[in-house]
């Protein structure tokens, strides 16, 4: 009930703007994306994610391909060795159910933190410290409809890096590293991302996805 006079507000602009104007409105406002594993035991939310205020790479790192071997799950990759990732501050993201079936390894000792669900061995995402707020979500963790793909109209067109490490040499339009201008944004993304926590207080930290007890393995 405390949303009504904002939702009247919404409604009222998106009424007096053209039908142009108004499917581009309603395509630029903060989407929550469904999460979830391939057996269904972990399910999340991703909040307001939007071109605007998420970043979206395909990685073709030797450490994701290495991750992808490491699940031993087809359709991770693509054939090229890309994964596609879309990044977030963790305080916008929320387990909701399964959290006890988290797993966490590294790929070496100060490699990132890659979690994925111990039940089918979905890839959830990676992180680099708590120290670090940030979290690339890995595609094959967002839900799907039947077998459609998950939808990419909430998400920025993706940026090609590490392009250097693909099967097969460099694709075309691909970065051969990361470019700097991506990830200093990255970093200005999950400065200001922790608005979700409890009472306004920020609360970006990758302590909301480690659960006690649950230590990587290398």
């Amino acid at each position: 009930m405390g949303f009504g006079p904002v939702g009247s507000v919404i409604d009222h602009n998106l009424a007096c703007l053209p039908v142009g104007g108004r499917a581009a409105m309603m395509d630029a406002m903060p989407t929550n994306v469904a999460l979830g594993c391939r057996c269904g035991r972990v399910r999340g939310l991703a909040l307001g994610v939007s071109p605007d205020s998420t970043g979206h790479v395909v990685c073709y790192c030797d450490d994701c391909q290495a991750f992808a071997r490491f699940l031993e799950l087809p359709g991770i990759m693509d054939a090229r060795g890309g994964t596609d990732i879309f990044q977030v501050p963790p305080a916008r993201v929320r387990i909701t159910e399964g959290l006890d079936g988290l797993e966490c390894m590294r790929l070496s000792e100060k490699g990132l933190l890659r979690w994925y669900a111990r039940c089918c061995r979905t890839p959830i995402g990676n992180t680099v410290s708590a120290r670090v707020p940030f979290i690339g979500i890995i595609h094959a963790f967002r839900s799907r409809e039947g077998d459609a793909p998950p939808r990419n109209d909430m998400l920025a067109k993706p940026v090609g890096i590490f392009g250097r490490s693909a099967i097969g040499g460099t694709p075309p339009d691909v970065h051969p590293r990361a470019p700097t201008a991506l990830t200093r944004d990255t970093r200005s993304r999950s400065s200001d991302g922790g608005s979700a926590g409890r009472a306004g207080r920020p609360r970006s930290s990758t302590r909301a996805l480690v659960r006690p007890g649950l230590s990587p393995r290398s």
